[in-house]
């Protein structure tokens, strides 16, 4: 089993997400937003570094 697109295959995973796998993989929309916003602070930090070093060199 390999597929570029994924990180991992679990093998009998269930089809359908319950309540129950949500809670004990403690999987929350608010994490989940929190973690996008981290993200995209990150990757802005990042780009405003790299544009820097551009910025210098040209």
């Amino acid at each position: 089993l390999a597929c570029k697109y994924v990180n991992e295959v679990v093998i009998g995973a269930p089809y359908s997400v319950t309540q129950e796998l949500l809670s004990h993989f403690d999987v929350d929309v608010k994490k989940i937003v929190e973690r996008i916003i981290q993200h995209r602070l990150e990757y802005e930090a990042r780009n405003t570094k790299k544009n820097m070093i551009d910025n210098h060199f040209s």
